[in-house]
């Protein structure tokens, strides 16, 4: 299994040895049970580092060599990264700008190929994405808007991407089930997610079968 941990640089480290100051801003980002994703604050820039297995191109480095200690994932080195995710022999890079980036092999959008260099999925585009989730040796996606909206992709054997069937999904989809909802965070396994909400928004229906019923609003007729 893996976890995922983000932080950010401490404000001020003028209190601290330069070797203390160094691993601060050395922080585990991504785990999966086959490699580790770092990231790296130096200065305003955010560099990402990798070790483990690299079968698919997953680490970032434009190879499929296997690394036994960090190294830069270069890939990223003009990306302004602020999150990623570590599933299932792929990797997943969120920018400043709300872009999202994949690398390695995922079986439902690649087939039988990997994608060694660095790809743009365009689909999630001008979404506004603030979050990526893809734990625990993952081969689903999901990803979470500013506007609490979720969009679902990949692995869905066990109907884990909520969208009431079992097949496979190429690209990303909005999760229209949840679309009057404001979705705040999200987790996710490798058969199942669970998903937070932050408030739902009533449908019409619900405002109407949530009424009082007329007959208790009218006053009750004194007795002559």
């Amino acid at each position: 299994f893996f976890f995922l941990m983000i932080r950010r640089p401490p404000r001020s480290t003028h209190c601290i040895s330069s070797a203390a100051s160094d691993v601060y801003k050395r922080q585990v980002h991504g785990i999966a049970w086959k490699f580790i994703l770092i990231m790296h604050y130096k200065e305003s820039q955010r560099q990402l580092y990798a070790f483990g297995q690299n079968a698919y191109g997953e680490l970032g480095t434009g190879d499929v060599i296997e690394r036994n200690e960090p190294v830069l994932a270069r890939l990223t080195s003009d990306l302004q990264i602020v999150q990623v995710a570590a599933g299932n022999e792929l990797s997943l890079i969120l920018t400043d700008e709300n872009e999202v980036y994949a690398c390695g092999f995922f079986d439902a959008t690649s087939g039988p190929h990997s994608s060694v260099g660095l790809k743009k999925i365009t689909e999630l585009s001008g979404q506004k994405v603030s979050r990526i989730f893809l734990y625990n040796g993952c081969e689903h996606v999901v990803a979470l808007t500013r506007l609490g909206k979720v969009w679902v992709f990949g692995y869905n054997a066990r109907g884990q991407l909520g969208l009431s069937n079992n097949f496979n999904v190429t690209a990303p989809t909005k999760l229209e089930y949840l679309s009057r909802k404001v979705v705040r965070t999200v987790g996710t396994s490798y058969y199942h997610t669970i998903i937070c909400l932050l408030y739902t928004s009533p449908s019409p229906r619900d405002l109407s079968t949530s009424r009082m019923p007329s007959s208790a609003c009218k006053k009750k007729k004194k007795k002559k």
